[in-house]
């Protein structure tokens, strides 16, 4: 429980032989005890962090995806989101938010260490983006 509570959303990763189905089942005995174990916080879950009904994934299902090949599910992908202003007054041409991204990285020369930092943090803050909505 305390593991749990510490690690968060993939506390299962630092427990040898726990992957998420079993992650899974934990999780669901837990909080079905929660009178005499305590109570998981609500950022304790036994899933993996993306699944089939989101971003795509590569073969490792651990890996986290490049920015370049993300695919973002239309539920999340920022075309209706609330600070999304009308086209007609937009500056730049970005139906979504991997489109307004992609954009402002291009400002930066393709080999430059400016560009490969933001990209990373610009993953970072996509996926992180997507996993707070999900």
């Amino acid at each position: 429980m305390a593991l749990a509570n510490a690690r968060g959303r993939s506390w299962w990763r630092h427990v040898p032989r726990v992957g998420p189905l079993a992650a899974s089942r934990l999780v669901a005995f837990l909080a079905s005890h929660r009178e005499a174990l305590g109570t998981l916080g609500v950022h304790v879950t036994g899933k993996p962090l993306m699944t089939a009904t989101g971003p795509k994934r590569c073969r490792d299902e651990a890996a986290p995806l490049p920015f370049e090949v993300m695919q973002l599910p239309d539920a999340l992908d920022g075309r209706a989101g609330a600070n999304r202003a009308p086209v007609e007054s937009c500056m730049i041409r970005a139906r979504d938010d991997y489109e307004a991204i992609s954009s402002w990285l291009s400002q930066w020369p393709e080999a430059s260490t400016t560009r490969r930092a933001y990209r990373k943090e610009a993953e970072r803050f996509l996926a992180w983006v997507i996993l707070e909505r999900w």
